[in-house]
């Protein structure tokens, strides 16, 4: 494809404690077929290699860029918010994780998908995620992920649980304005995103895979392919740890943003607020009649859980 001018990506990453992989990761993004683009790191106060070996890229090759701001540890979600509030002056934005390996024509593809998206849709929020292959920490035992976009009532499902990855997503420009300044009760700058663009913009899905997800002990993403019983249940909790008091609270910063920025709040966000204030069994019964349901059945199991344990916690502090 042609490289306009105006088509230079920013890709953002997040970094902390990854020297064993981010070479490779880097390099990768070296070797996209489509070569407009500048990469901003910040790391998050790595005690390994991580700094050494960002710099010797940017010694030898000019769009590499390191982020030095003193602002010390601030977690995966908020790293990535610093990143996009200071790279605001690039029209397309892609997130890349430190341990990921970007197939060749990952920035190509999806920068042409969301310039034909902006053709049908003008001046409003635009993401763009793809489909991705999981691998072990060789990039061994590659298995696609059919990671679908589902489109009945996505934005009440991105609402109950994310499915998009950030680091397989392209966003313009409109939304990042929007989505600047991540609240830090987000659960992460993934499901933000998602749901902002969900709710007043547009999502779209490419079933083409376009990078390699590696799985391993130290990343954000554990491997829940694991059939043991303990992993199943390490995993269930941490899905349940993020209640709904963190959900209510993110939907109060949601709300305030989209005031901010002159939109109307959405119907879904109404109702997604109302169910989170209903209690017991008619909480669950108001979800499945609204189709507030996740991306899998388990998912969905998961969130009903969350209603019942978060509002019996709630009745159970104000009898005190």
């Amino acid at each position: 494809m042609n490289e306009a001018k105006d088509d230079k990506i920013a890709i953002l990453m997040a970094t902390y404690n990854g020297d064993k992989y981010i070479e490779e990761q880097i390099q990768s993004i070296i070797n996209q077929t489509f070569r407009n683009w500048e990469l901003f790191i910040r790391d998050d106060g790595s005690t390994d290699e991580t700094e050494k070996k960002i710099n010797k890229f940017t010694v030898t090759d000019q769009r590499i860029h390191q982020i030095n701001d003193k602002l010390g540890n601030l977690g995966p979600c908020l790293n990535f918010g610093e990143l996009i509030k200071t790279h605001l002056n690039h029209k397309y934005i892609m997130f890349a994780d430190q341990d990921d390996v970007w197939l060749p024509n990952k920035i190509e593809i999806s920068l042409d998908k969301i310039k034909k998206l902006e053709q049908a849709n003008q001046n409003i929020p635009l993401l763009v995620y793809t489909n991705y292959y999981i691998s072990d920490s060789n990039l061994n035992d590659q298995m696609i992920v059919y990671n679908k976009l589902d489109q009945n009532n996505i934005s009440g499902r991105l609402l109950v649980h994310s499915w998009v990855m950030g680091c397989t997503s392209i966003i313009n420009l409109s939304l990042a304005r929007l989505a600047v300044d991540i609240p830090k009760e987000a659960e992460n700058h993934d499901n933000w995103l998602a749901i902002l663009a969900s709710t007043i913009g547009k999502i779209e899905y490419l079933k083409e895979p376009t990078m390699i997800h590696r799985i391993h002990e130290e990343n954000v993403t554990k491997n829940t392919n694991t059939n043991t019983l303990s992993n199943r249940l390490n995993r269930i909790r941490e899905m349940i740890s993020y209640g709904l008091p963190e959900k209510k609270k993110m939907l109060v910063k949601l709300k305030e943003r989209l005031i901010e920025q002159n939109f109307d709040i959405p119907q879904v966000i109404e109702k997604y607020q109302k169910l989170l204030e209903l209690k017991g069994i008619p909480s669950i019964i108001y979800a499945n009649r609204n189709h507030f349901y996740a991306f899998t059945k388990k998912r969905t199991f998961i969130f009903y859980i969350q209603l019942l344990v978060s509002n019996r916690r709630g009745s159970e502090n104000a009898k005190r």
